[in-house]
């Protein structure tokens, strides 16, 4: 009984810690989003759904987002499946190596790839010009500079996304590869047919962790590229930070990030439900 009531106790300070920390604020947002704007109550999202760089901002957070996550798990896939045969020294000296990007600081980090990205002056392009080819004009063009973003993520990810996805290579059962040599499964049939359906759970979850965490990047795109060229990397978060200093009522700001967590939201549902049908789950 008296496990019990420490349980209990435990679970309901829990409770009270999220609706302190998350809820209250959510709801806080949700009746400041409610505040009339244009003449009503709701005018806010009308007036947010009809902004063209809203609707550009959360197309560009989804494609950022979706292939920031998934350049992240197949290289770090590709780099776990290569470190697994190596001692335990050499695969601690290649994380140290690979996780010094994630460990960086943000600052840091813009001032690296500006100095390489930056149109004309960047690195890249003085190589590419010393070798008699065009600039590439990465940051500069309206067509590149989203995916310049998503290689300096995975650039700065893809070492813990290795490291958890390493852990669970480690942890298969070794009778697994004992009913490979009896089938005869050459190393890559034993990838697709006994590994790779063990390690769906822990790829599908890093899948969306990376997910959840590049739609809520700031300081990347910010700092890199502030947004352009012509929106073309303007985040929902660089849209409702914009929002919440120019306008002179929260109501739009507040109503935008209601929109932003409504669409997360629908999100997990739905990879929840990807997960049941596929089967990605223990």
């Amino acid at each position: 009984m008296a496990g019990d009531r420490r349980l209990m106790a435990g679970a309901a300070c829990a409770v009270a810690l999220v609706a302190v920390s998350d809820i209250v604020p959510l709801l806080y947002m949700v009746r400041l989003s409610l505040a009339k704007v244009g003449g009503g109550v709701g005018g806010a999202y009308a007036a947010v759904l009809r902004d063209h760089v809203f609707i550009r901002s959360l197309l560009n957070t989804a494609l950022f987002a979706v292939g920031a996550a998934t350049a992240q798990v197949g290289a770090g896939l590709v780099i776990a499946l290569a470190l697994r045969p190596l001692s335990r020294a050499a695969c601690m000296a290649w994380f140290a190596v690979l996780l010094a990007p994630w460990l960086m600081s943000e600052v840091a980090s813009v001032v690296l790839w500006r100095g390489v990205l930056m149109a004309d002056v960047g690195h890249l392009d003085r190589w590419m010009g010393a070798f008699g080819l065009p600039a590439l004009r990465m940051l500069a063009g309206a067509h590149t500079a989203l995916p310049a973003l998503i290689v300096v993520a995975t650039w700065q990810g893809i070492g813990f996304t290795a490291l958890v996805i390493l852990g669970a290579l480690v942890a298969l059962p070794a009778n697994l590869y004992g009913a490979a040599m009896i089938c005869g499964l050459n190393r890559w049939a034993t990838f697709l047919r006994l590994e790779l359906p063990h390690l769906k759970p822990t790829l599908f979850a890093v899948w969306v962790a990376v997910a959840l965490h590049s739609a809520g990047q700031f300081a990347l795109p910010a700092r890199l590229t502030m947004g352009g060229p012509m929106h073309a990397t303007s985040m929902a978060s660089i849209y409702l930070f914009d929002r919440l200093l120019h306008d002179p009522t929260p109501a739009m700001a507040a109503a935008g990030g209601a929109i932003v967590l409504a669409g997360l939201a629908t999100a997990c549902v739905a990879a929840w439900c990807l997960r049941r049908v596929t089967g990605a789950h223990p």
